[in-house]
């Protein structure tokens, strides 16, 4: 059975923008592999409206692009999660239908899966930055993860003072060797985006599905944790670009 929720709908931490967080399953991706997914989303009725609100659960995302002033069309950055816009409305036209279960049934349906299922990974997010999120959302769901489950994330947000209570278990989005060396000072792992044939540096490592071809719930390496070498991938979203 698979399983719709929200696990928070209320004030984005990076504007106070309305935003909401969703827990899914029964998704496939060829990357990650088998698990559950979060998507992190402006509160909004269509893609058009959520993609302008994109700040909201992005900040200030250097691969985002942008809406056209006229509003007609995009301008598209090197986000590989807005490029796909099918799967962005879908849900938002599914959690305007009701078929998200909301509050704290949501939370009991979410729980019970991990405890059922006991997935390698959770993918934290499909799209926005874990960052917009309230901490005791991250604190409850990492709490309901039976042992070997890992929340897999990623944030842009790594310099933000409030944002330090994730760099235990999410990776710091850097897309030069400058700023890796940065979050790597403050403590964090990164992932660094680099173009084709960029080289590594001595605290890096090339991701394991792009030198070995394993999934995300094989390898597990993105975990924020530990000692282990920061990783590299090169960009592969449309229109990619890294400086």
């Amino acid at each position: 059975m698979s399983v719709r929720s929200i696990l928070y709908r209320g004030p984005s931490m990076l504007d106070g923008r309305p935003i909401v967080v969703t827990f899914y399953t029964g998704t496939k991706n060829r990357k990650v592999g088998a698990g559950p997914s979060l998507s992190i989303l402006p509160d909004a009725p269509t893609y058009r409206e959520a993609f302008k609100a994109a700040p909201s659960v992005c900040g200030g995302c250097a691969f985002l692009g942008s809406m056209h002033p006229t509003g007609e069309k995009r301008q598209q950055g090197g986000c590989y999660s807005w490029a796909l816009s099918m799967p962005i409305a879908s849900q938002l036209k599914a959690i305007a239908a009701g078929r998200y279960v909301e509050g704290e049934a949501g939370w009991v349906l979410a729980e019970a899966h991990l405890r059922a299922h006991a997935p390698r990974i959770i993918r934290v997010a499909t799209v926005g930055d874990s960052a917009a999120v309230p901490r005791w959302v991250w604190d409850r769901l990492r709490a309901a993860c039976p042992d070997g489950t890992i929340p897999q994330n990623y944030s842009h947000q790594w310099r933000r003072p409030d944002a330090q209570h994730l760099r235990t278990w999410t990776m710091a989005s850097v897309e030069t060797e400058e700023d890796a060396s940065k979050a790597q000072a403050m403590g964090w792992r990164t992932f660094r985006a680099r173009l084709q044939d960029a080289p590594t540096t001595d605290a890096e490592k090339v991701c394991t599905h792009e030198a070995e071809k394993l999934t995300c719930s094989a390898c597990r390496s993105c975990d924020g944790d530990g000692l282990a070498p920061s990783i590299v991938s090169t960009v592969h979203g449309n229109n990619a670009t890294a400086s």
